[in-house]
């Protein structure tokens, strides 16, 4: 079993030569590579697209070899935060190299530890940032349905109605009527609306307990909340509530 946060892994992943270290380490490989992949493919150019691979290897080999996250303080802030720090600084890093071999000079790649150390942090507007928190958004919310479901696949009953139930939760393209779904699952329609009701209050408890994971003890649960709506919802007003709604 994973400890309960993103900030606990990586104090485990700080253990040199520790099993569940190295565990933890893929844990976090594993939940965060697609939103640094996003972030890398918005920033490169289409014909250096195997960079933006190359690039989100690099973060990752950074974490595992040179324990960046021992310098992580979960007390500053959001983990996805910390991390995006990092892909900029390799992004950064890149380009440097970049302008560098187009002017034929044989200057060498400067290490993300000197950048860090030296608060070199490149500036980001949140434009730049939108498809790394996309896919994390898409990620999070992708985790809490995962989790019904397997809650769901302990009771015969509950595993039978998930499929049908599942619809009117986000990430549905078509959801079906109270209606529809009572004649599917041969069930009243009274009965349908309370287990919706109860999914959608379980998948909202369940998608605060992923985003919580990746928050330090200071962070604003709500807040972040309130964020991942508008980064599903495109920024558009209101979007904040959406999250409420699921």
């Amino acid at each position: 079993m994973f400890p309960t946060t993103q900030w606990s892994l990586m104090a485990i992943a700080s253990m040199n030569g520790d099993h569940a270290g190295q565990e933890a380490l893929e844990e976090l490989c594993r939940r965060y590579r697609a939103p640094v992949l996003a972030f890398f493919r918005s920033q490169v150019p289409a014909e250096d697209a195997e960079d933006a691979e190359d690039l989100t290897q690099i973060v990752f080999a950074y974490l595992v070899k040179h324990g960046l996250w021992r310098r992580a303080d979960a007390e500053k802030g959001r983990f996805r935060s910390f991390l995006l720090m990092i892909a900029r600084h390799a992004l950064s890093n890149w380009r440097r190299a970049a302008r560098t071999a187009a002017r034929g000079n044989g200057v060498p790649l400067q290490s993300l530890d000197q950048l860090m150390e030296q608060e070199q942090e490149p500036p980001a507007p949140d434009q730049a940032c939108l498809p790394f928190d996309y896919v994390w958004a898409c990620a999070a919310v992708n985790a809490a349905l995962q989790r019904l479901e397997s809650d769901a696949a302990v009771t015969p009953g509950e595993a039978a109605r998930f499929p049908v139930l599942r619809r009117f939760l986000p990430g549905s393209s078509a959801p079906p009527t109270y209606e529809e779904a009572a004649v599917e699952l041969g069930t009243p329609m009274n009965s349908i609306r309370t287990y919706v009701h109860r999914l959608r209050s379980d998948f909202r408890q369940a998608l605060r307990s992923e985003i919580a994971q990746t928050l330090g003890s200071s962070e604003d649960l709500d807040g972040e909340m309130a964020h991942l709506g508008r980064v599903l919802a495109g920024g558009e007003p209101g979007a904040a509530e959406k999250v409420g709604e699921f």
